[in-house]
Formats: C-alpha cells, sequence, structure tokens
C-alpha cells in the first residue's frame, strides 16, 4: 500500500491509552484516510450524511511506523501500551493543531523494535473497532491554572526557565517577572513532566518576587483573602537545618509563609500564618522521590487553611487583619529572607507558584492537585 514518509515523519503523534506517547514515521496512507473520512461525513457510497457515524462500516487495520526515544518512563509506557489486549483510545494529532482524531483500537501486531539515530522504532499495526471522533487535547497544567478563577489569580510564576536571571509571571495582570539569585535552573522534570524546574541548594539560593505592584495587590485585599499554591519536591541532602520556601512579610509579625524542617521528623513541613498571634499547621510526607503540591487559603473574618495534595489538612480561626506593606527583603521563594542576609533556604525544587486574591473552594483546590 502507498506510505506517507515526509522528511523528519508524518509530523503526526500518536498517544495510546492516554500517557503513551509515539511519533508517527509512516503509514499506510489509504486506510489512515478511510479512518479519518469516517468523521467527515462521507461514506462509502460517495453520499454524505448528517448522522453521527454509526460505526458499523468496516475499519480495515493500518500500520505505523512509530518512534518514541530512550527515556526509560517513556519506553515503559509504549511497551505497556504496545502489549496491551484489549482496546484502548489512540489519538492522532498535530502538534500545530489543537484537534486530534481519537479511536478505540487494540495492537493487532508489533514488528521487531530497532534502535534508529537514538529513537526506538517498531512497524504496529492498529486495529480500530469504533468510529473516529473529534477529540480537543486535555489542556496542559499551566492552562488549567490560568483557567481557574481567572478573574481573582494575581500572579503565577511556572518556573519552567531553561537560562537566564527572570521567572517569568504569566498571569494578565501587572505583576512583573522575579528575579532568580543563585537557582540551578532547568535541573529536573517538573511535576507535569512536561517542563523543567529548577534545584534551590538550602543556603543562598532565593527567587525575589517583590514589587509595587504586589504591593499594591496584596494590600487591596489579598493580606486578608487569598489563596496560593506551590509544587514542591524535598531533598533532605541539601539541608541540615530548617529552610522557608515561600515568604510574604511586611515585618516579623506580619506575614504568611512554608517553611522546611530537618529536626529529624522526615518530610516535615510548617504552614504559617502570622498577624497577631502564630498560627501553625505541620504537615508530614514531602519526599524527594516525588512532588507535593501544598497550598494555603485566608479569610479575614473566617479561617486559615492549608492544604496538602489536595487534601484539607488543618484550619484555624484567622487571626487578625493585615496591615502595612510588603518587605522587599521578606518577599521572596525559596528561602527566608533575601540578599544579601539570605538564610534558611529551602532544600529542593519548586513548581507552579500562583497567588488569587480570593479563598478558592475545597473542590477548586483538589483539581489543581490532579496534574
Amino acid at each position: 500500500m502507498p506510505t506517507t514518509n515526509a522528511q523528519g515523519g508524518m509530523g503526526l503523534t500518536l498517544t495510546m491509552g492516554g500517557t503513551a506517547i509515539a511519533s508517527v514515521l509512516e503509514t499506510d496512507e489509504l486506510n489512515l484516510t478511510r479512518l479519518f473520512r469516517d468523521i467527515t461525513g462521507h461514506d462509502s457510497e460517495e453520499k454524505y450524511y448528517d448522522e453521527e457515524p454509526s460505526g458499523l462500516r468496516r475499519i480495515d487495520p493500518f500500520t505505523c511506523k512509530l518512534a518514541w526515544d530512550f527515556n526509560e518512563t517513556t519506553h515503559a509506557a509504549i511497551l505497556t501500551a504496545l502489549t496491551s489486549n484489549t482496546p484502548s483510545t489512540f489519538i492522532f494529532s498535530d502538534p500545530l493543531s489543537i484537534e486530534g482524531i481519537s479511536f478505540s483500537a487494540y495492537i493487532e501486531a508489533i514488528g521487531h523494535i530497532f534502535e534508529q539515530e537514538g529513537l526506538f522504532t517498531a512497524n504496529v499495526t492498529i486495529h480500530p473497532v469504533s468510529a473516529p471522533t473529534i477529540a480537543l487535547p486535555e489542556p496542559e497544567y499551566y492552562e488549567r491554572v490560568l483557567a481557574t478563577s481567572p478573574s481573582n489569580l494575581v500572579a503565577y510564576w511556572p518556573l519552567w526557565e531553561t537560562a537566564g536571571s527572570e521567572a517569568e509571571q504569566i498571569a494578565p495582570t501587572s505583576i512583573p517577572n522575579g528575579s532568580y539569585y543563585g537557582v540551578t535552573l532547568a535541573n529536573t522534570l517538573g511535576p507535569d513532566g512536561l517542563y523543567y524546574a529548577p534545584l534551590w541548594d538550602a543556603i543562598n539560593d532565593y527567587l525575589n518576587i517583590y514589587s509595587t505592584q504586589l504591593n499594591t495587590a496584596w494590600n487591596a485585599g489579598m493580606g486578608d483573602e487569598g489563596t496560593i499554591i506551590m509544587w514542591i519536591k524535598s531533598d533532605d541532602a541539601f539541608a541540615t537545618a530548617a529552610g522557608s520556601f515561600w515568604r510574604i512579610s511586611y515585618s516579623n509579625d506580619y506575614f504568611n509563609w512554608f517553611k522546611q524542617h530537618f529536626d529529624g521528623t522526615p518530610g516535615k513541613i510548617e504552614s504559617l500564618m502570622e498577624r497577631i498571634t502564630t498560627l501553625r499547621h505541620t504537615v508530614t510526607g514531602a519526599t524527594q522521590s516525588g512532588w507535593n503540591m501544598i497550598a494555603q487559603s485566608w479569610l479575614y473574618p473566617g479561617t486559615f487553611r492549608t492544604f496538602w495534595d489536595g487534601s484539607y489538612f488543618a484550619q484555624s480561626t484567622a487571626n487578625g487583619p493585615w496591615t502595612g506593606n510588603l518587605l522587599t527583603e521578606y518577599t521572596v521563594i525559596g528561602n527566608m529572607r533575601a540578599h544579601p542576609n539570605a538564610n534558611g533556604g529551602f532544600g529542593g525544587w519548586i513548581a507552579h507558584t500562583a497567588f488569587w486574591n480570593t479563598q478558592l473552594s475545597d473542590a477548586v483546590i483538589e483539581a489543581l492537585a490532579v496534574i
């Protein structure tokens, strides 16, 4: 049968079972076209119809030459998808398009797996068992954050930079980018598995997020009502003392912060809010082998709440209003304070830090912990 073998492949990707993603190098053009035609409303008798495809028309198997990289996780996901004996969802998509073609199918045959120019390749026979439908891709995590209560989203730093000294702030507000100091960028894959995250060394590294615009937003209401989410991956090997991994403050008595501990309790994290008195919620379970999402929400008069991996963990009665202004030295991510007095730094990785000027619901925070 005719095949397509464009330079660099067809430009299509094939997602199998929702997780395994491979590039399509070649395919049986005729049978693939027949499969796609079923979604256009055109039948085998050259007649158009308005009804949904019945799925009763025969859809012939077709062969694709697939390629995927040597990444161990990717390779394991591909092999799992290829050796499954039950139909699963397959999606052909063009990286330049927001749409894909989705259908149910099973793998009818697998050829030898070869190494070719730094990739694994194999000829795979796919047997569709349903009529195709248009599939919109799942939004990426950063898109979900931007779509969460967008009118209340004040600032969002994905922390996905690979070079430079600025941390991009992508919420559609006037809050400017942050400034990295000493942080090792693009050190490991972030929680979404798509973008890299920076490493803090637990000593002097920090990200300065202070700005007059953030100060204005905080004083306009965020000090008394707000939500923060942050993804963290602790690494005890980088620290021997307690360190802060985010801090908003205008004095030593009025601030919100998270604190990492190394006092013999593995993975101990504290979530603090200080106004008139100190409110302290202690959680355990931060591991250097995985990512965790921690969140604070607060409302005065009302409650101060801490969430761990999307689950409500602890609650206290809010202990006073916010007054004053943010301090440049204490408005940082990844340390207790900024240069030249940086000390008590966080040991590990941080990603996807976002502020809202409203107390998000439990259900919304729970959804943001799914990545």
